[in-house]
């Protein structure tokens, strides 16, 4: 059996007091559940499928990190944390083994169930077993091909401005991907309604950013750019008299990041169109003396930087260039008299993503928890970890960048939204509550003032969809509050659209006449075609699909299953859909015997059919590649070696358009020429392609909306 084949195939292992959940990526010892980071489970999946032998470090380097070279440390502590992580009240001895200077080996005994056995039937690891045949395992190998030419690259000379690039990097921070699920760990949770009453806390005309309250939440520090000014200036407010104070600066931006421990001094991120980057703090009452505000230390990360104090002179953030990559963010402390600094996360390198962003502290059992979400392009896990970092704890999973979190030391509990769902976790019981809150506007953070009291900001990015011609690089229109769109081959003002209110609702469209094809839940909505000579409508949603025949708005055909959590889906034939699910499963559906077939697929969050058995994919470290999910082979295409990451893809004949924070690129995978299109024209706010064809383009845009801070009660 091999990697690709363990999540498809197997549905349970048990070792020890653990039982792995392939598909789910957890373990659950019957009272303890707990989801794998995908490194950790990697290694734990590779370890179990070579249980009979030694694995040495080198092999793990090449086949899980999947790179020629990984720092000793690196490895290590991956091993360390995967240990912890094995370990509960119920399983307290070794799993993995290290032997000195050769490997690791997994030691304990295994029982494998697989999907297509009784459910009373297992496979039973025998002990010093050199041969998975002799366990009845598929032992096919996975075929790569990864030959390719190095490709030469034909440049668009267009200079991109620096607002641009702000723009675009506070837009990755905030709301990268519009594909939203709440998948949330540990358990399923049950939600209520929380119905709050709203009103405007302040009457200013601009884009209110990053809400932080001091302890004892006497006063709230929140950044704010009004319209006629282009730089964010620090608002500090008194919650219970409204009184604000204003703290700005000619040629500069001024942010707040967090209070001290006691609550007096406020730390603010200071920074320029330049090269200035800057952590400043002042005492409260000290605000209106100048020459009381203090720099503290340099920074490097001028557009997005969180930290706070963890006590000890210590202060903790976040900061990019981890190993290299300026994408990747991870922790540093830095003590604040000697200045010195080290790192205190680790977070994996997965192609997209973005690493480890500090959130938020708390005071508990008299000792400072660091709170951080680990973001790898699709996903947030949230961590609770010491000052050190050290006895990091995973609490929750949810789809998106979660980077706002109110604290309430006096209750142990964190609180956060998420398309207007209030979660709360307890560090007492450990249990994390839903609230569904009942509310007229789409939340981006909040705090709480007091139990049943909150200052809010509205979200402030939006989305829209538009069609562009690539000769001239004109926008031909544009349509706001929109999700994605599927456009006719034949006829281009014949299209689906999908647009976000209170609900998903799916239109068809034609000569501009709307015509309403069904709503769904809100943000649910993952793919959209146009099929069968525009009379039929194919909508992948999170939960499965539905085709829909346009005239009569009769449903054809569908599927749905609770318990999925669908990223993407296309059709692969005329019986067969397939579906790309969030946890690395391709679900292969036939549309006339109901029967379902699962594959594990190299790729990231989408794919695209190339015939009945032949998949365009995008694996690791922008390789793209053809999939023959029959044979199980895959053919190389075409490597974006540039360190960028790309954020979404399309394919179109033989080119592959794709989108990087630099710009919008497309490449014969055949001749593997890349030209660069746009460099951050109009490609500066794509957020997804959606449609190409010949000199037409269509898109996703991100679009930057005024938004509100306001009273919840």
């Amino acid at each position: 059996m091999t990697e690709l084949d363990f999540a498809s195939n197997v549905q349970e292992v048990h070792f020890g007091s653990w039982v792995l959940t392939p598909r789910r990526q957890t373990i659950c010892d019957g009272e303890v559940e707990k989801e794998l980071e995908p490194l950790l489970y990697k290694i734990l999946s590779f370890l179990i499928l070579h249980r009979d032998r030694i694995v040495p470090r080198d092999e793990l380097v090449q086949e899980v990190w999947q790179q020629n070279y990984v720092d000793d440390n690196a490895i290590n502590r991956a091993v360390s944390e995967l240990r912890k992580t094995l370990k509960s009240e119920k399983q307290t001895g070794i799993v993995v083994k290290t032997h000195y200077r050769k490997g690791y080996s997994f030691i304990l005994d295994v029982e494998i169930k697989l999907y297509n056995q009784a459910t009373d039937e297992y496979v039973k690891a025998k002990e010093g077993a050199k041969d998975p045949k002799q366990q009845g395992l598929d032992v096919d190998e996975l075929e790569v091909t990864a030959d390719y030419e190095k490709p030469t690259v034909k440049t668009n000379y267009r200079k991109f401005s620096i607002a641009a690039l702000c723009l675009i990097t506070i837009f990755m921070a905030f709301s990268f991907y519009t594909r939203e699920a709440n998948n949330i760990t540990p358990g399923d949770l049950q939600s209520v309604k929380l119905t709050l009453s709203e009103e405007p806390y302040s009457l200013e005309e601009g884009y209110f950013i990053r809400l932080v309250g001091n302890i004892n939440r006497t006063y709230v520090a929140y950044g704010f750019q009004s319209a006629r000014n282009s730089k964010e200036e620090t608002h500090i407010t008194d919650p219970d008299t409204n009184e604000s104070i204003r703290l700005a600066e000619e040629g500069f931006y001024i942010v707040p990041i967090t209070w001290s421990l006691d609550g007096s001094t406020l730390y603010y991120h200071r920074y320029s169109d330049d090269n200035d980057c800057e952590v400043w703090n002042v005492k409260l009452d000290s605000i209106k003396q100048v020459n009381q505000h203090a720099k503290i230390f340099s920074c490097k990360d001028k557009y997005w930087l969180s930290g706070a104090e963890v006590g000890d002179g210590q202060f903790v953030y976040t900061k990019s260039g981890f190993r290299g990559n300026e994408q990747v963010r991870s922790l540093y402390s830095i003590d604040l008299k000697t200045l010195e600094e080290y790192r205190i996360t680790t977070p994996p390198i997965l192609e997209k993503s973005f690493g480890d962003f500090f959130v938020t502290s708390i005071n508990y059992k008299n000792e400072v928890k660091l709170v951080y979400s680990r973001y790898d392009g699709s996903q947030s896990t949230i961590y609770i970890a010491n000052s050190n970092g050290e006895r990091s704890e995973s609490i929750a999973t949810i789809n998106g960048l979660v980077s706002h979190i109110s604290t309430n030391s006096q209750l142990s509990e964190l609180t956060w939204v998420r398309n207007k769902l209030l979660y709360s976790y307890s560090l007492i019981t450990k249990n994390l509550k839903i609230k569904d809150l009942v509310i007229s506007k789409d939340i981006e953070s909040l705090i709480n003032i007091n139990e049943h009291e909150y200052l809010a900001i509205s979200k402030n990015i939006g989305y829209a969809t538009g069609i562009f011609d690539l000769k001239t690089a004109e926008k031909i229109e544009n349509k706001n509050s929109l999700l994605n769109e599927a456009i006719s081959t034949e006829q281009l003002e014949v299209r689906l659209l999908a647009t976000e209110s209170k609900k998903s609702k799916v239109w068809f469209i034609a000569d501009d006449s709307p015509y309403l094809l069904n709503s769904y839940a809100k943000g649910s909505v993952k793919d959209l075609y146009l099929e069968h000579e525009n009379k039929n409508a194919l909508v992948i949603h999170e939960k499965g699909f539905q085709v829909i025949e346009i005239e009569s708005k009769k449903i054809i055909s569908e599927y749905h299953d609770q318990e999925l959590n669908v990223s993407s889906g296309a059709r692969l034939s005329a019986t067969k859909i397939a579906l790309f699910l969030i946890n690395g499963s391709l679900l292969i559906i036939d549309t006339q015997t109901n029967s379902t077939e699962y594959q594990v697929l190299d790729t990231e969050y989408k794919f695209i059919p190339f015939d009945e058995s032949k998949l365009f994919v995008k694996s690791k470290h922008n390789h793209f590649q053809l999939f023959d999910y029959e044979a199980k082979k895959y053919k190389s295409l075409f490597q974006w070696q540039n360190n960028s990451a790309i954020t979404d893809w399309y394919i179109s004949g033989d080119n592959i358009w794709f989108i990087t924070l630099q710009g919008l690129y497309k490449v014969n995978y055949k001749n593997q020429v890349v030209e660069e299109v746009e460099s951050f024209g109009f490609a500066a706010d794509i957020n997804r392609i959606n449609y190409v064809s010949e000199n037409i383009l269509g898109v996703t845009q991100i679009v930057a909306n005024k938004n509100q801070l306001i009273r919840l009660y």
